[in-house]
């Protein structure tokens, strides 16, 4: 219910890049999230789009109806069972960041990952897990694709690589913090992302 939920708002990576405009969304690859904040601040009302970008992006809270109108199945019960969200001051704010990456070859995907200090302030934990840096992206890009039998991702983290691999690896095997993530959600229905932390992904 969750990729339900997050289609149907459009969270994708053109609709986002869209929504941010060029200057605030090149800001938000840099680590600065203020751009992209005034130019949500602008949109009234708040669409469900909106309410997704700034809490799985930029790390803001939330007020239940407006976290109740963007996730119309799941609602804000259904993402507290997730571990996604938790209760914060008088709303609700993520528990992790939901990336939107989209390739040529595999289509779109969410990668859950760490908030970054940018996104929730403090000191990072010690099993803190990246998302997806502009070294990952440049390393996907000059990674031949050629159909092979087997592949081996040393030191997965996020697990953008991994999925990288689907497209083109008969066999995949992973040695890394993977697992330790908080997982990963494909767009493609069919796809069972890890899960980790003892978070449960029941929908």
């Amino acid at each position: 219910m969750l990729a339900k939920d997050l289609n149907h708002v459009g969270y994708g990576y053109e609709k986002v890049a869209e929504l941010l405009g060029e200057e605030a969304a090149a800001a938000f690859d840099r680590d600065q999230i203020h751009p992209a904040l005034r130019v949500l601040e602008r949109q009234k009302p708040q669409s469900p789009l909106v309410t997704v970008v700034r809490l799985f992006q930029l790390g803001q809270s939330e007020a239940e109806s407006a976290i109740n109108r963007a996730f119309s199945n799941l609602k804000t019960e259904g993402l507290l069972k997730l571990g996604l969200i938790e209760a914060w001051a008088n709303g609700f704010r993520a528990t992790l960041a939901l990336s939107p990456h989209s390739s040529d070859a595999d289509g779109e995907l969410w990668v859950a990952h760490d908030l970054g200090a940018h996104q929730r302030p403090g000191v990072l934990r010690t099993d803190h897990v990246l998302g997806i840096g502009q070294a990952s992206l440049t390393l996907a890009q000059l990674t031949i694709r050629s159909t092979v039998d087997r592949a081996l991702d040393l030191g997965t983290g996020c697990g953008i690589q991994l999925f990288h691999l689907l497209s083109h690896a008969q066999a995949r095997h992973r040695n890394g913090p993977v697992q330790a993530s908080p997982g990963l959600c494909s767009l493609q229905p069919a796809a069972e992302p890890p899960h980790a932390r003892a978070r449960s992904a029941k929908s």
